[in-house]
């Protein structure tokens, strides 16, 4: 009896490290995809298609899913969701609602951030409200920092018009202006270091009125990020849980050889 619930113990054993070497497999193939396969796992079909699909993402080529470096890549996904923190810090500064994150605009971002940082200039392939900046560590800097400072010198005179009330240029606006729009209450950020520009890094953000009408969530963004971060350490730990499982197995085989050893002997 001892040796055949040793060898029952060892099939079990084995047939669980057989299952988690699939999930192990199946986890890395995730992490390889990035954002797509996090997308995928949400149900949000339409941030899919525009990481996939080239009647949805007209500069499709420039999107390297998974890539390390690429806005894709979840290491570069889970970074960018700290610049929407500091937007929301920045707005709650003005008087302004924080904006939530949605999956479509997430992955907008991503697309427009993958061409932008071979493009100086703003990829045009949704429409939304967008801000990019290459070279910067934090984009918040010139986007808030110095365009807000333009834009109290430029209505010195009450009027927005890039002149302050002497005449003198005070510089772009723009950027600020979507920062602080009241009626934006959606974003997506991206971040890259592919680009060829020698930048180093791309920054864009996308933002809307209202949630896209499409599939994909729309989520505070510490709740964005606790579930992001979930997903990604699941799969994370996937291929250790496989290692522990197979230890295991070895041991129970080791451990049924030696049973039915005893079993012969006896008999």
């Amino acid at each position: 009896s001892n040796a055949t619930a040793k060898r029952q113990a060892a099939e079990q054993a084995k047939a669980e490290a057989d299952r988690l070497k699939q999930v192990a497999a199946d986890a890395q193939s995730k992490l390889s995809q990035g954002a797509v396969a996090y997308f995928g796992d949400r149900n949000a079909s339409d941030a899919v298609k525009v990481l996939t699909d080239k009647d949805t993402t007209l500069y499709l080529s420039s999107i390297k899913n998974g890539q390390k470096g690429d806005a894709t890549s979840i290491d570069n996904m889970i970074a960018s969701l700290a610049f929407i923190k500091e937007i929301n810090q920045l707005r709650a500064k003005e008087g302004l609602a924080p904006l939530k994150v949605s999956d479509t605009l997430m992955a907008m971002s991503m697309a427009n951030v993958d061409w932008s940082d071979d493009n100086i200039g703003h990829s045009g392939q949704f429409d939304v409200g967008e801000n990019m900046a290459w070279g910067y560590k934090d984009p918040f800097d010139g986007w808030y920092t110095t365009e807000k400072a333009n834009y109290e010198k430029d209505m010195t005179d009450g009027v927005l018009d890039g002149k302050d009330k002497d005449g003198n240029a005070v510089g772009e606006t723009g950027h600020y202006l979507n920062v602080v729009n009241k009626g934006y209450t959606v974003t997506g950020f991206a971040i890259s270091q592919n680009g060829t520009l020698g930048f180093g890094t791309t920054h864009g953000q996308t933002f809307q009125y209202a949630a896209p009408d499409q599939s994909g969530r729309v989520m505070d963004v510490d709740a964005y990020l606790a579930d992001l971060t979930a997903w990604r350490d699941s799969l994370t730990n996937a291929d250790a849980n496989w290692q522990a499982a197979l230890s295991k197995s070895e041991q129970a085989a080791q451990d049924a050889s030696a049973a039915a050893k005893a079993l012969a002997a006896a008999q």
